[in-house]
């Protein structure tokens, strides 16, 4: 990791950047930490390169990494035998031949994430008659992850509920161990050290131009295809296949600016924009990784999504300011079920959501959000609706 990190910077040793972030915090060991230990933190580095000659926009190369360190579950909704989810199953089946095949829990989840691009820019965005209209990005990502037991420092614990992987003498616990195989979540088999690496080639076009602070006019698109196959250093862990998936994704966006009003010293007053999107997706392979699974792990996937977007006053300096966002989205998934190996599941559901979020930025070092949400369409799930509300301090440094 360190040596990644140095070689870029002797390359380019006049320009870099450096930006960190506390994502969240937890309570640490047995609460030691009472909600004040960072969980992870990012580093990037680019550097702009001239490389066409005729064209004036240069080539972006651009490498970032994070780590984290928080929980995760696993995913007992899923019979790990075979990936048949249990919404599908009649009661015969969840009681009867997958009486046994589910696993659940929560694990803890350390994992760290290297991204890495070269982007360029061709034409000129005609609507503000100027930057390019097209970015084509190439791209390789590696993520390394492992899960332990909820409690990593203890081996032992008096308490067998808390382990999830051993027993308290040391020992795998079922279904779990060194040759443990699991084509339907390959991030638990094994010894549960996970790697997986992918490529990724996307273009993003540019129809719009800025109108004010956080204010828009016009289109903006993306269409992305990733490709994670097995022999992309996607199976040097121990046991089978970690990757073999590909995926196809669209996004497109449209702006509307209702209104801009600016201070006699040319700073922001108010804007309000309204917003609307729309995207596809599919999921192909036999092996989709953990960080790549699909809603419900359906295949297709298609949204529609509306917004309005207030940017109040800028006080102090440009970097100094709130804003309030509305959205409402809806979801819909159908299709097989990923990392099922009969692929004899199907299904289709709706899902559907409002949110909300104030986002307060002081001079782009601290940025505060609070957002609120609400559930009303919850898919194939007898769920009641549900509120959901959190909120995020994070804190960014540059050089």
């Amino acid at each position: 990791m360190i040596i990644i990190v140095l070689i870029p910077l002797a390359l380019f040793a006049d320009s870099y950047t450096f930006s960190t972030s506390i994502d969240g915090v937890n309570n640490g060991l047995n609460g030691i930490g009472l909600s004040l230990f960072p969980l992870g933190t990012s580093f990037t580095f680019y550097k702009y390169v001239p490389v066409l000659k005729d064209n004036p926009e240069q080539m972006r190369f651009n490498i970032s990494m994070d780590f984290s360190f928080s929980d995760n579950w696993i995913p007992d909704g899923f019979a790990y035998t075979d990936g048949t989810p249990y919404w599908s199953m009649t009661v015969n089946e969840r009681f009867g031949e997958y009486a046994s095949s589910f696993v659940g829990g929560r694990y803890f989840n350390p994992r760290s994430n290297i991204y890495m691009y070269v982007q360029q820019g061709f034409g000129t965005n005609p609507v503000a008659k100027g930057g390019p209209l097209v970015y084509v990005r190439a791209a390789w990502n590696t993520r390394y992850s492992l899960a332990l037991e909820g409690k990593p420092f203890i081996l032992i614990t008096d308490n067998p509920i808390d382990l999830h992987f051993v027993n308290p003498d040391g020992s795998p616990k079922a279904p779990f161990g060194p040759s443990s195989t699991f084509t339907t979540m390959p991030w638990l088999q094994g010894n549960r050290k996970y790697l997986t690496n992918n490529l990724e080639l996307s273009t993003y076009w540019n129809l719009n131009k800025w109108t004010g602070t956080d204010a828009y006019d016009g289109l903006y698109g993306q269409l992305t295809l990733e490709y994670g196959p097995s022999w992309l250093a996607n199976t040097i862990t121990p046991k089978g296949i970690n990757s073999d998936y590909w995926k196809a994704y669209a996004y497109l966006e449209e702006k509307l600016t209702l209104f801009s009003v600016k201070q006699d010293d040319g700073k922001n007053w108010a804007t309000l924009h309204v917003g609307h999107s729309n995207s596809l997706s599919y999921v192909g392979g036999d092996i989709v990784p953990d960080n790549k699974l699909p809603a419900d792990r359906l295949r297709y996937s298609a949204s529609d999504s509306i917004w309005l977007h207030f940017a109040g006053p800028q006080f102090i300096a440009s970097d100094c300011y709130t804003f309030i966002e509305l959205r409402l989205t809806n979801n819909v998934y159908w299709g097989s079920v990923v990392n099922e190996t009969s692929q004899k599941t199907r299904a289709v559901e709706l899902q559907s959501n409002f949110y909300g979020i104030f986002h307060l930025r002081l001079f782009g070092f601290i940025r505060f959000d609070y957002t609120l949400e609400y559930l009303f369409n919850r898919g194939i799930y007898t769920v009641n609706p549900e509120w959901k509300q959190s909120a995020e301090l994070r804190f960014y440094v540059a050089v």
